[in-house]
Order: structure tokens, then sequence, then C-alpha cells
């Protein structure tokens, strides 16, 4: 299957450095990171040099917010190679409206 169509997911609970508690097995295909190494750390480790600041701060302000959006942010697989991705970002709430989690679908687009 082209693994620029497959969808992948990423879970996060609203916390304070918002580690990785999901991947799902796409995740791996786009980033080389299998589950293990992804889960427990922020996202962050996907970042690198042509990693857009203004992207990466949109996500800082959606978590701020408790707010879902719509972000394209170029990332690092395990083996360097750049690639970019649109990501809809969104909170979980709990029947109180609590925020519990964010959840991450992301798309290749490059």
């Amino acid at each position: 299957m082209d693994e620029t169509r497959l969808l992948s997911s990423v879970v996060c609970p609203a916390e304070s450095g918002t580690p990785v508690v999901f991947v799902s097995d796409a995740f791996e295909a786009h980033t080389g990171y299998p589950p293990h190494e992804a889960i427990g750390r922020n996202l962050s480790f996907l970042q690198g040099p042509e990693t857009e600041p203004l992207a990466v701060e949109k996500f800082r302000q959606l978590i701020a917010n408790g707010e879902a959006g719509l972000i394209q942010i170029t990332n690092y697989r395990t083996d360097g190679s750049l690639f970019v991705h649109e990501c809809d970002f969104r909170p979980v709430r709990y029947t109180n409206d609590k925020i519990t989690h964010f959840i991450a679908i992301q798309r290749l687009v490059a």
C-alpha cells in the first residue's frame, strides 16, 4: 500500500510535555520509529533544521487554548530524511468538558 495514503495517529495526554501514549502502525511507516521508541517521549524528537518554528508555536497555542486545528509541519524520520505531514490536531474531552488528551491524525504530504 502507498504509505502516503495512510493516516497515522498519535495520542498524548493533556499535561505538561504531552508525552506520547499511543501511536498507530502507520506512524512507524511514516517516521521509521516503532511504538516503543515514540511512547513516553514528546513529539519534538521528530523536529529538525527544516521544522517550521511557526508550526511548532501553533501546536503550543492549540494545546494552551484547548483548541482543534490543522497544521502542516516538516519533521524527520529515523534515517534523517525529512517528510511533511498535515496534522489534524484535536482535544479529547471527558464528560465534564475537561480535556484529557490530544489526538493527532496525520497524513503525509511529501
